[in-house]
């Protein structure tokens, strides 16, 4: 949960998964965990003596490659359990928590989180961070240079 932010850029690395969690109600929209919860972003489901006990994150987006999603959970969660990063207390009511951080709102902005990332930049090397973050770039300033119909729709008539 310490690095959602940064591992965001890898379960949600198009522009289009930013919309369903900003606009989804059973969606994540906050770095929270919970128990049987869909709206965390991190679901415990099961408990003590159960075999079937597992964690979501439910942040992810099917257009996840799911290596660079797995791969980027799992060292997170390693980084999390090295270094004694406590979680905090299960929440009952994830849209509540408005003091919590909020999940990243665009591919933008994980991406400038995982820029700044030396944890994941120490687990991945720098070259592969960099190339992927230019990847990604990319595609946002593609996205950034086309006129949508949306923007037709909301600006034609007005101007």
């Amino acid at each position: 949960m310490e690095h959602a932010p940064a591992t965001t850029a890898f379960s949600n690395p198009t522009i289009n998964g930013y919309k369903r969690l900003n606009a989804n109600p059973l969606a994540p929209n906050r770095v929270v965990w919970a128990c049987d919860n869909k709206g965390a972003m991190c679901r415990l489901v099961g408990g003590m003596g159960d075999a079937t006990t597992h964690i979501e994150n439910r942040s992810g987006d099917p257009a996840a490659n799911p290596y660079l999603y797995m791969g980027s959970q799992i060292i997170a969660g390693l980084d999390g359990m090295a270094n004694r990063i406590n979680p905090g207390e299960p929440v009952s009511d994830p849209y509540a928590q408005t003091q919590k951080p909020r999940m990243p709102s665009s591919l933008t902005e994980s991406v400038d989180a995982l820029s700044k990332s030396t944890m994941f930049r120490e687990a991945l090397g720098n070259e592969f961070i960099d190339h992927y973050l230019s990847v990604r770039r990319h595609e946002i300033g593609r996205f950034q240079s086309q006129v949508t119909d949306w923007e037709h729709r909301e600006y034609f008539e007005a101007f």
